[in-house]
């Protein structure tokens, strides 16, 4: 996958195209810069929300040696240092949201790096830009919760695993299992983790001893932090006892994540979201466009699959029942992808009104 060729421009650029990409591409960073700046001032500003004081509890929970379950709370390690560094609670939070919007800056130039993957500089700055700017992001990317922290991670393993090495497969593998760590709605999207890893070693002769690195990889890192994470709290239970507690959580967990609330439990969300950022969904719907056309090309089919992959976390309105806007965060962030593909193509249509269209979604 890292090896094919990338999505046309559709054409040789004229000089004054050219320009007009660069001009593009400057206004795409601006907005971005733009949007991490609204966020920093946010992290300060915005109301704290009940979800981030549970956040925070933990830490503090495991810090007086309480009761802590060992799954969705690994993350305790790295905020043992809020409560010596905040005066009270709500500096803690806003010292952890600073945390949070560095992460959600390293989301944003993993997927700048993984859009490159399948575009050219427009098409990746555009895909930023997206992300940078959806209202769910801007509001909840820097909030004191885990989904800013999977983010970046997601986007890492995602890029690793479009470059079919021994190394890279193994980096992948490692990091869906700190995923998973992170929370256990990792388990949503690392299929399309693996079927990215599977789509860029196709056809190479070492694919399965790849493959087998990666899940191994992947295996282990999560079993090694979960079984640190476990030995650091207190009055762990035996390991049979701990077995069977496990499987117990993670089937109520697959229940409702999954079964309770029928099909679409959260079309509210995804409706909520299309009339907030209405641009950014159409966008969406032209850059899968752009890989069903290519689809029907021989050559052009190694170009659309990675596309196709990276949108397919939508189909997670259809059934995951907790998809709240900060979720989008977490879960869809190679999404913005598809959009910045569908910008750029706009943006170098023969049609002069899709151009425009293009250059208008700025105003947005």
């Amino acid at each position: 996958m890292s090896g094919a060729p990338r999505v046309p421009k559709g054409g040789h650029a004229s000089p004054a195209g050219a320009g007009a990409e660069r001009a593009f591409v400057a206004l795409c960073w601006a907005a971005v810069a733009f949007a991490l700046l609204l966020q920093a001032a946010g992290v300060m500003r915005r109301n704290v929300h009940w979800d981030e004081f549970i956040f925070l509890s933990n830490v503090h929970t495991w810090l007086r040696g309480g009761p802590l379950r060992l799954f969705q709370t690994p993350y305790v390690h790295l905020f043992g240092w809020l409560p010596a560094a905040g005066a009270d609670e709500l500096d803690q939070i806003r010292l952890g949201r600073s945390v949070l919007l560095a992460s959600w800056a390293a989301s944003l130039a993993l997927l700048w790096r993984l859009a490159l993957r399948v575009g050219d500089r427009a098409a990746a700055a555009a895909a930023v830009a997206v992300a940078a700017a959806l209202t769910e992001n801007l509001v909840h990317a820097a909030s004191f919760r885990v989904d800013g922290l999977m983010a970046p991670v997601f986007l890492g393993a995602c890029l690793a695993a479009t470059a079919p090495s021994p190394r890279r497969f193994a980096l992948a593998g490692a990091l869906g299992g700190v995923l998973l760590a992170l929370s256990l709605k990792a388990s949503l999207v690392l299929p399309l983790l693996a079927a990215v890893a599977l789509a860029s070693a196709r056809g190479r002769a070492d694919v399965g001893r790849l493959l087998a690195m990666g899940a191994a990889s992947f295996a282990a890192t999560a079993a090694a932090i979960f079984a640190a994470h476990g030995a650091l709290l207190p009055d762990a239970p035996p390991a049979a006892g701990a077995t069977a507690t496990a499987g117990a959580f993670l089937r109520n967990a697959g229940t409702r994540m999954l079964l309770d609330g029928g099909l679409f439990p959260r079309l509210g969300t995804l409706r909520a979201s299309a009339l907030a950022n209405l641009p950014t969904w159409l966008l969406v719907a032209v850059g899968l466009g752009t890989a069903a056309g290519l689809l029907r090309q021989g050559e052009g089919r190694s170009r659309a699959w990675p596309l196709l992959l990276f949108a397919t976390p939508v189909a997670l309105f259809a059934v995951y029942r907790n998809l709240w806007p900060y979720a989008l965060v977490s879960l869809l962030p190679t999404v913005w992808v598809a959009a910045g593909v569908g910008w750029a193509r706009a943006l170098r249509s023969p049609l002069r009104a899709a151009r425009l269209a293009a250059w208008a979604v700025f105003a947005w």
